[in-house]
This record gives structure tokens, sequence and C-alpha cells, in this order.
């Protein structure tokens, strides 16, 4: 058992950049799975010289590498780079003022952002208050409408409202990114470090993404590892390398 390992450590990822020094790198949080994997193509020739068949010579083309991660922690820039989104937070305690809205009986109107209920939103419609608990109840996604007098489908009703601490994540607006990764770890057996440096990374879209489970949701992702054109060099890996 001399040479058995148990790797745990953390995933960081970064914007690539040709420079590999200047790169800075975040974590991903817990990962439960990491597992590189190598496509390989081989071109055989049959040994026709005997009996015995088998291979007279072989010759493996690596065609593809690949990255299987699976996260466990949905922050919100681990599921914009998931989603191949672009991600913007959105500041807290800004008023909206007269957010614009046209209402109907006993529909849900959402609101255009997450609102902080600290500070209860006022409805209106021209100069009309309509009043919680009797024409509406309200959640920090919106307004569920109850049936309130002088009220029709389609009228037009104005909200204000505080906006909650957010993430606002448009996705599939950031296809050309590609990123650097790092595995940063240690062996449990003999606690020596770790590391492994991938040098150049496409991250497509998660296949999916769990939105309802009674589960704890987890981001699974497959990367591929491409030729990094800054490095150059005999012995020198455009893919990664490893310290161990």
């Amino acid at each position: 058992m001399a040479n058995a390992k148990r790797f745990r450590g953390q995933l960081m990822i970064g914007l690539y950049m040709a420079n590999a020094a200047a790169i800075a790198y975040a974590g991903l949080g817990n990962a439960t799975k990491c597992d590189l994997a190598h496509a390989i193509q081989s071109d055989k020739v049959p040994n026709m010289m005997d009996i015995s068949g088998g291979s007279a010579d072989i010759y493996d083309e690596v065609t593809d590498v690949t990255l299987d991660l699976t996260l466990t922690e949905l922050t919100p820039a681990n599921i914009a780079r998931a989603v191949q989104g672009l991600s913007t937070l959105v500041a807290a305690d800004l008023a909206v003022v007269a957010e614009e809205h046209q209402a109907s009986p006993g529909s849900f109107m959402p609101f255009d952002f997450l609102a902080d209920l600290a500070v209860p939103p006022v409805l209106k419609k021209g100069a009309t208050t309509f009043v919680a608990g009797t024409d509406y109840t309200v959640s920090e996604h919106g307004v569920d409408w109850l049936a309130p007098a002088g009220l029709v489908a389609g009228d037009d009703v104005t909200v204000d409202y505080t906006r909650a601490n957010q993430t606002l994540i448009h996705a599939l607006t950031n296809a050309g990114a590609f990123y650097a990764l790092m595995l940063r770890g240690h062996d449990q057996v003999t606690g020596a470090p770790v590391m492994v440096r991938f040098n150049r990374v496409k991250l497509p879209p998660a296949a999916t993404l769990g939105l309802l489970s009674d589960k704890f949701g987890t981001l699974n992702l497959k990367l591929t590892l491409l030729a990094d054109p800054a490095v150059s060099g005999v012995g020198l890996s455009k893919f990664y390398s490893l310290l161990i």
C-alpha cells in the first residue's frame, strides 16, 4: 500500500490567458467528482504471419481529453459558467419606484426583481392604493391578486418595492469563454501535496440543470481540454501537467 493514494482537494478556475502567471483563480467550491479521461483511436496492423493472430503493430492516437466534474455548490458564479451566462450583481436596498405591470384578478404578477419584504411593497392603479391581504398577497417574487374592487383584466398598475440582494444571470450569452483549471489538494494517505494544472479548457453548457428535486442539487459538467498555443518546447504538455 506504499503507493496507494486517495486525493482530496479544491478545484480552482480562472479565465484563460496566454501568460499563465497572470491568471487569477477562484474556487469552485466542493466537488465530489473530477475524472480525467482520454479518448483513444487505435490503428492496428493485424498479424498475418501465422495462426497466432493478434496485432503486428499498433498506433494509438489521443482524439479527445475531457474532465467530468460534479459540483455541489450552486453559487451564482458556478451556475453562470454552467449555462454559459453573464452574471450581474443586483444592488440591494435600492428602491424601485412605479414599476409598470398589467394586472388581472386571480393571477400571479411577478416583479422584475426579487423584493425585500422588510419594506412592504405598495401597489397602485392610478390614485387607488390596493390593500395587502384584502386585494392581494405578496411574496419576494411578486403579487398574487385576489379579487380587488375596481380591478379588471389588463389594468395598468404600478408597484413600489425594495430590491433584495440577488444576481441576474442571462444564459447562453458567453459561449466564447476559455478557462484554465487547477486542482490543488493532498494525498489522504501520506498527506503529500498534489497540484494538477489544466492549461486551457472549454466548458459547454451543462446537459441538465436540476431546478426541482427532493435531493441536494449538483452541477454535472463535462469540459474539453484544448491545446494551449502559448506552450512550446520539447517535453512540455499543451494540455495538462501534474505535480505529485
